[in-house]
């Protein structure tokens, strides 16, 4: 199962760098083309991951949406908070100097002036699902959810992972990665609905792509 999850995560990566230079190659008005190619391959994948992640949970626990509540509303502004922490570091890190902007992000500037659409669609729609299914819904349920010694070790090696995932080589971007990646699990190991990070990931990829 680990196997086939970074598969998928893969098979999504490529996606995010060839799926818009694909459709520009043979569209003069990319608009309408980038939509639908985006909602077959995104919508594919998200059903997938969906559906591994609800068969898995159905011996170990629940995947079904939780009801909103005051505590899980304080919990999500809070973590925005921390998200916006976050960013605000790694810009000064940034703009001081001390370490360079995160090859990733590099990238996605990139081809964001290139194929605005896709990547707005890719790197806002499309990824927190993809994302959050892989290394919340799917990675954090392959640990044992028997104590509290074992939900503490999901969470950092969930946050570990996706810091390595984005920033392989770079120490600093890595922690800053790590970070954004820690607000994801805890959200998802306090409230144990994915929707809660999903939500999170869409604003915290929003405002690094726009603002």
């Amino acid at each position: 199962m680990t196997l086939l999850m970074f598969g998928v995560y893969s098979l999504f990566a490529q996606t995010l760098v060839f799926l818009p230079g694909m459709v520009a190659a043979k569209n003069t008005d990319t608009t309408v083309p980038t939509a639908i190619v985006f909602i077959i391959v995104f919508g594919g994948l998200i059903y997938l991951l969906y559906s591994i992640a609800a068969n898995w949970r159905r011996h170990d626990g629940e995947l079904s949406p939780t009801n909103l509540t005051t505590n899980r509303v304080r919990l999500f502004l809070l973590m925005i908070v921390a998200l916006i922490a976050i960013q605000f570091i790694g810009g000064l890190m940034t703009s001081t100097g001390i370490t360079q902007e995160a090859t990733n992000q590099k990238a996605l500037l990139e081809l964001s002036k290139q194929f605005p659409v896709a990547l707005a669609l890719i790197a806002v729609v499309g990824a927190p699902p993809v994302e959050e299914f892989i290394f919340r819904a799917l990675l954090m349920n392959s640990f044992p959810d028997t104590s509290r010694t074992w939900r503490i070790v999901r969470v950092a090696v969930s946050a570990i992972v996706f810091g390595l995932v984005h920033a392989p080589t770079e120490p600093l971007n890595f922690l800053i990665y790590a970070g954004m990646g820690l607000v994801f699990a805890y959200t998802f190991e306090r409230t144990g609905d994915i929707r809660y990070s999903i939500g999170l990931h869409f604003l915290n990829n929003f405002f690094a792509l726009f603002i």
